[in-house]
């Protein structure tokens, strides 16, 4: 969807959907927008956003563009923010350069606050980001990641399980490093059922000490699912309101259909309709059940991870590898009869085009990459009725001796 925007212009340059610029409107826009654009002089931008700064964890971007477009410059929130990743795009738009000045960019170093932004990740301590974007310039640091990490890896950083100070990327509270900085992304789902009128507090304590007793991040939860009989518990709302935790409720009808093995109650089945609400909700939609029903005081909890796709800005710039396999269908009967080349298709182009298309657009997903390549060649060759595409990334880096994975999609018109 196209982003909300509120554009603002002094009296004296006026125009058709142009708000009026007073001194009123930085406060606003500093509380309630993604991200300042100023035009004009950055001692300007700088002086009007000053009275509001307070977080590098809170701030919007605030950028500025000179009145030529020639450079955009991130003032505020490069990483988390996202102020540089915008001054690129801005500048890719406007044919303008994009006057970045982190020390991490800069020197090609892994930004870990940036890439914790950008894949959807907690960062533990912030006072030890600040160490690593620091130790980072000035010698290599160790990384460990409970997932799958895609080579190359960024500048900066080598994989390894041990060292006196060090990066880890997952979703329980390991420490493999004498002092570790946990990135933690949020890919744990936890199903949960409780009885009627159950208060906040024990719902929070019972997620609590599940994940303490796995050793799991409470930081991790991307959300809470249950039963529609408990959309209107409010020690249960209450406590996804307090925790951030977005709450999704699910039918008996569907919590059944969930296919598996389930720790099953009669007494929950003729109360509920369903034998297990805590394992049912975490399953719905498919993934791995890291934690089974835990019963605790009247509260049952279970909780699913989801696998992470790590991927760095690097792979963006260097690229993945990919092996292409097409099936071309068309009706070639009057190619044949003719030996007419203008009825036929060149797969030579094909090729050339395929290869093209993905040295010019990234993907964080190879499902999206194959469904971009088939839609791409049957808008380009009208004779196409439709397609077979399979690809295949060698080399997946999964922990083990896997020659590639990959996917087949067939389009038609």
């Amino acid at each position: 969807p196209e982003a909300e925007r509120c554009c603002y212009a002094p009296p004296r340059l006026e125009a058709p959907g142009f708000a009026a610029l007073d001194a009123g409107v930085y406060g606003e826009a500093f509380a309630n927008m993604d991200a300042l654009i100023f035009v004009g002089a950055c001692g300007v931008a700088v002086r009007s956003i000053a009275p509001f700064v307070r977080d590098k964890k809170t701030d919007p971007a605030v950028l500025c563009l000179d009145e030529r477009a020639s450079f955009v410059i991130p003032l505020l929130s490069g990483h988390i923010g996202g102020a540089n990743a915008l001054a690129a795009r801005l500048a890719g738009a406007l044919g303008a350069a994009a006057v970045i000045t982190t020390a991490t960019d800069v020197n090609g170093k892994f930004a870990v606050d940036a890439w914790a932004a950008q894949n959807g990740c907690a960062i533990e301590d912030f006072a030890l980001a600040k160490r690593f974007a620091a130790e980072i310039l000035e010698h290599d640091l160790p990384l460990c990641s409970e997932f799958p990490v895609c080579p190359p890896l960024p500048g900066g950083v080598v994989a390894a399980a041990e060292g006196p100070f060090g990066v880890y990327i997952g979703c329980r509270t390991e420490s493999p490093f004498g002092v570790t900085l946990r990135l933690i992304p949020r890919k744990l789902r936890v199903g949960l059922g409780c009885r009627r009128g159950t208060e906040q507090a024990a719902i929070e304590a019972a997620v609590r000490q599940v994940f303490r007793e796995n050793r799991l991040a409470l930081a991790a939860i991307s959300g809470v699912s249950s039963i529609d009989l408990k959309q209107d518990e409010p020690g249960l709302l209450a406590a996804c309101r307090a925790n951030g935790w977005q709450a999704r409720f699910y039918s008996a009808a569907q919590l059944r259909a969930v296919p598996g093995s389930f720790t099953g109650s009669r007494f929950v089945a003729s109360v509920t309709g369903v034998d297990n609400v805590c394992e049912r909700a975490a399953l719905y939609g498919g993934g791995r059940l890291l934690v089974q029903k835990q019963a605790l005081g009247g509260v049952t909890v279970a909780v699913l991870g989801n696998g992470l796709d790590v991927v760095y800005p690097e792979e963006n710039a260097l690229g993945q590898k990919f092996i292409v396999s097409l099936v071309l269908y068309a009706d070639l009967r009057a190619a044949g009869e003719h030996d007419n080349l203008d009825a036929s298709i060149d797969y030579g182009s094909v090729c050339h085009d395929v290869d093209g298309y993905l040295r010019e657009h990234t993907f964080k997903l190879i499902e999206a990459a194959a469904e971009g390549v088939a839609q791409m060649l049957l808008r380009r060759y009208p004779l196409l009725l439709g397609v077979h595409v399979k690809l295949d990334k060698p080399w997946a880096p999964v922990g083990l001796p896997l020659a590639s994975c990959g996917v087949e999609i067939e389009r038609v018109r």
